[in-house]
Order: C-alpha cells, then sequence, then structure tokens
C-alpha cells in the first residue's frame, strides 16, 4: 500500500453517536475494487464476515473507529478509540479478508496507546510497512495534536520520536489543536492539517511539516508549522471566523510539491459555512499561484463543508462533503451530498459539473427534505471514478456510498436513467442494524 490518502476512511468525533461507530468494511472492499464476481458491483461482499457487514465492538465499553486502511495483502486496518480504560485510549486493529482479528498484530489483533488523558484517533496511512495515526490528546484542559507510528505487527515504532508517538501544542499557546488528516510524500515527509484556537479565540486552519522521525521541519515556515486565518487573506469572509481544516493532500513534482488543504469556514456576516480551499508552496506560505484572484484560497460561496480530498493523477482534486440547498431549479431544503473538483492551481473544473455550480456534483438522496453529506472519497485510477461514502439522514441515518464517472456522472452500469437531481437507485444505502450509523 502506498502512502496515499485515498486509501483511508475517516469521520470526526463530532459526528459520531454515543456508541461504537460501524464500519461497512465488506462494502468498501466491493466498492474500491471495479472488478468483481459478485452479479452486481456496490453489493455487500459476503465473504466478509458472512453478510459483508462487521460489528467490532469488543465489550460492553463504547468504541469508535475514524479510519480505515487496506494493506497490499488484503488485511483491514482499522483504527479509532475505546473507553475501556478509565479514559480514551488509541485503538488500531487489523482484520483478514474475512472479517477475523489477525492474531500476529499487537495483542490478539488489537494494538493500543495508552497515556494519560484522554487520546482520539481522527486519520490513518500507512508509511510503507509502517502505520501513521493521528488525532489529539487531551490532558484535562485542552486538546493538543498527537501523532502515533506503529510497526507492521503492531507495536509503537521507536525510531519515531523516540517513543513511538508525538504530542505537540503546534499552536505554540496554552489553546486548543487538533489533527483531523496526514499524508506522506514520495520523500518520506509527514504532512498534517488540522485546526488551532492558538491565534485567538477562533479557531484557524493549520498544516504542519515533520521529518520521518517525528520532528517538525523548520523548512517549512522556519517552525515546521503554518497556520491561516481565511478570513485575514479572503475578503469572502470574515475576519476572525471559525475555519477548520478537515483534510490535506500533496500535489505531485510535477506542480512543485504543493500543498493542499480542505475544510470550510464560518462566515459570519452570513451565519453560514463556506467549503474552503488552501493551496500552499513547499515552504508552507500561502501559493499565490493557487486561485491567484484570492491569494492561495478558494472559497466556494455556497452554504457547505468539505470533510475530506483526495487528489487524481492529473493533480486535480476532487473534495467531498455537503452543500445546502444547492439544486436552483428545485430547491431541496437541506444537506446534500456534493464533490467538487480543482486544477493543480485552484481554478474550477467546469467539466465536472451536475448542475447550477460548474465544477461541483450535487446528489440529493432520495428525499429532498433529509440532510446527506459525504465523508470520506477516493479515486480510481484504473478507470477514472470517484468512490465517496457518508450518510444519509431518513427516519434514522444510514451510510451511502456513491460511485461517479470522470465527467461527475454517476456510475450506474447503464441500469438507471436518473432525471436530473435525482439519483435514488445509482447509490448504496446500507441499514447497519435499524438504529443510528455515522
Amino acid at each position: 500500500m502506498t502512502a496515499d490518502k485515498s486509501s483511508s476512511y475517516k469521520h470526526t468525533e463530532s459526528q459520531m453517536g454515543n456508541r461504537w461507530y460501524r464500519f461497512f468494511i465488506g462494502i468498501c472492499l466491493v466498492l474500491i475494487t471495479t472488478v468483481s464476481a459478485q452479479a452486481w458491483v456496490g453489493e455487500l461482499d459476503s465473504s466478509f464476515s458472512f453478510d459483508g457487514k462487521l460489528d467490532a465492538a469488543s465489550g460492553s465499553y463504547d468504541e469508535y473507529g475514524n479510519a480505515l486502511v487496506i494493506q497490499d495483502d488484503g488485511m483491514i486496518l482499522v483504527a479509532g478509540h475505546s473507553s475501556a480504560s478509565s479514559d480514551s485510549d488509541i485503538v488500531v486493529k487489523r482484520y483478514d479478508e474475512s472479517g477475523i482479528l489477525d492474531p500476529g498484530f499487537g495483542t490478539a489483533g488489537v494494538a493500543t496507546l495508552v497515556l494519560a488523558g484522554d487520546e482520539y484517533a481522527t486519520d490513518m496511512l500507512l508509511d510503507g510497512d509502517k502505520i501513521l495515526v493521528v488525532g489529539y490528546s487531551n490532558g484535562g484542559s485542552k486538546d493538543d495534536s498527537l501523532i502515533a507510528r506503529f510497526n507492521s505487527d503492531g507495536s509503537l515504532d521507536t525510531t519515531f520520536n523516540a517513543t513511538g508517538y508525538l504530542i505537540s501544542d503546534f499552536s505554540g499557546s496554552l489553546a486548543h489543536d487538533q489533527i483531523n488528516s496526514v499524508i506522506v510524500d514520495s520523500t518520506g515527509s509527514i504532512f498534517v492539517a488540522g485546526a488551532t484556537k492558538g491565534g485567538g479565540s477562533a479557531y484557524d486552519f493549520f498544516a504542519a511539516k515533520l521529518t520521518s522521525v517525528g520532528g517538525l521541519d523548520p523548512s517549512f515556515n522556519s517552525t515546521g508549522i503554518s497556520i491561516i486565518d481565511i478570513g485575514t487573506t479572503s475578503s469572502s469572509i470574515t475576519s476572525g471566523s471559525d475555519d477548520y481544516a478537515n483534510a490535506i493532500g500533496v500535489l505531485s513534482a510535477a506542480n512543485s510539491n504543493r500543498i493542499v488543504v480542505a475544510g470550510y469556514s464560518f462566515d459570519s456576516n452570513k451565519s453560514k459555512n463556506r467549503i474552503v480551499v488552501v493551496g500552499l508552496d513547499s515552504s508552507g506560505s500561502l501559493d499565490s499561484g493557487f486561485s491567484a484572484s484570492v491569494d492561495g484560497i478558494y472559497v466556494l460561496m455556497k452554504q457547505g463543508e468539505a470533510n475530506d480530498l483526495v487528489v487524481n493523477d492529473e493533480d486535480e482534486i476532487i473534495v467531498a462533503g455537503y452543500l445546502y440547498d444547492n439544486f436552483s431549479a428545485s430547491p431541496s431544503g437541506s444537506n446534500d451530498l456534493a464533490l467538487l473538483r480543482l486544477y493543480a492551481d485552484g481554478t474550477i473544473n467546469s467539466t465536472f459539473t451536475s448542475g447550477d455550480i460548474p465544477g461541483v456534483v450535487n446528489t440529493d438522496y432520495q428525499s429532498k427534505k433529509n440532510n446527506d453529506a459525504f465523508y470520506a472519497v477516493d479515486f480510481q485510477p484504473e478507470d477514472n471514478k470517484y468512490v465517496a461514502v457518508g450518510f444519509t439522514n431518513q427516519a434514522t441515518k444510514d451510510f451511502v456510498f456513491a460511485r461517479y464517472l470522470d465527467d461527475g456522472t454517476l456510475d450506474i452500469d447503464g441500469t438507471y436513467t436518473p432525471d436530473p437531481g435525482y439519483y435514488n437507485d445509482a447509490i448504496t444505502k446500507i441499514d447497519f442494524d435499524s438504529g443510528e450509523d455515522l
């Protein structure tokens, strides 16, 4: 498995219920694999845990899974946190392709990071044979950024910061910060992104660069950390508004290994969240060649949020999240599934569209009055398709899976022609256990 952000699936703590966050690992395998022996691509894979679904809870305590990675050998890693002890600890579990815990990993298939206080995992990726897990730690008064690295057998990698983990107050102040996303570039440098409250009363985007052994890299903005207050640069957002970075990616050498960060800002003038994508150069400064009219920051002036991004083979940036009420001819009155596609320079790819906003594909699942959102997106390079996953809120919240063609059309294998704005039969919805699935 390459160290590619597209290999992981994540959800933040704020979007989860007060119980085990259940991963549909079997479905993810089917959706990511384009060649299947089954009659229909996108069906549950019955070779995984008998019915394609696995409830991995292992006790009476709460467990949450926030990230998923599939190894080259088919083994499945899930990272999250558990309240098995008196506080929350990071947990990484490894399953074989049939959904059975791997006894050769950690203790009976489970690796843990147990520290004083509460620790939470928000993202994970494979870096060669190492497992990088990021999130945050709270020792009692504030959240601090957390990065841990495990060996392939589930033990902590003590070549990383001597302990196998790093807890840092990246903002340089006694304020909250947390990491929401991680990526490793072709040189082995580690990039993370998240939100920090170190600059004042509001949260700001931050990106940081670390060396392969866990130290902050001073070649990146001199400190290893770049903090971006969206409102001080972009006139589209009020200065002092809260900004939250949820995803990070790195472009290829053809585009100078630039860094892109996606999330959202709260526009206090309009009391709405706006999708934001930031371009940074390799030194950690705002990239004046990205979305040049606003000096490195792209803001979509529609109400919504960005939760994940993936960079495709052409260095285009595909952002996943939601937009509110975006079908102008027939408003939904709710949050709708959304993908945004930008060229490497931060301009819109207008060939990717579903309607009234060039570069944006917006999908209202089934009912115009229910909220839907994507929380992860992946790119299939073999056929230039995009897989996105999230939830739809009908009578209860259910998982939703969709695959799109390169032009933004839903991939329906020729079996169904949807009306504009309605894609009911081209998207897979799964109700895990008749309860809330997030």
